[in-house]
């Protein structure tokens, strides 16, 4: 048995300048002023301001599979539960872009 504690806080301001770049550079017209990245009680919500049709509410546990590349956000706008618009669904995919898995699809999370 092995537990893996995140300071989610901490992840995101340490991620969140590579997260800005690999938007940018993928989409030169990004603007990393209107983006909002807030870690809550339940989870993690991302967009971009005055566009409500791109925020995501993504938990936790959606949200680390995300950043390590185990969950693609279109796999998440087709699971039952989400409220994924498609505005949402292309921050993420410009935010998190896809690559190699540094954990694997099986680790419970």
């Amino acid at each position: 048995w092995m537990a893996r504690l995140i300071d989610a806080r901490g992840l995101i301001d340490t991620l969140l300048p590579e997260m800005i770049a690999q938007a940018a550079s993928s989409d030169p017209t990004f603007d990393a002023d209107a983006l909002v990245v807030d870690p809550g009680g339940g989870g993690v919500q991302i967009g971009l301001r005055k566009q409500p049709a791109a925020t995501c509410n993504l938990n936790y546990y959606d949200f680390i599979q995300v950043v390590f590349g185990s969950l693609r956000p279109a796999a998440l706008a087709v699971r039952p539960y989400s409220q994924l618009q498609p505005e949402g669904r292309r921050l993420l995919e410009l935010l998190f872009p896809p690559r190699m898995a540094v954990l694997g699809c099986w680790d419970w999370f």
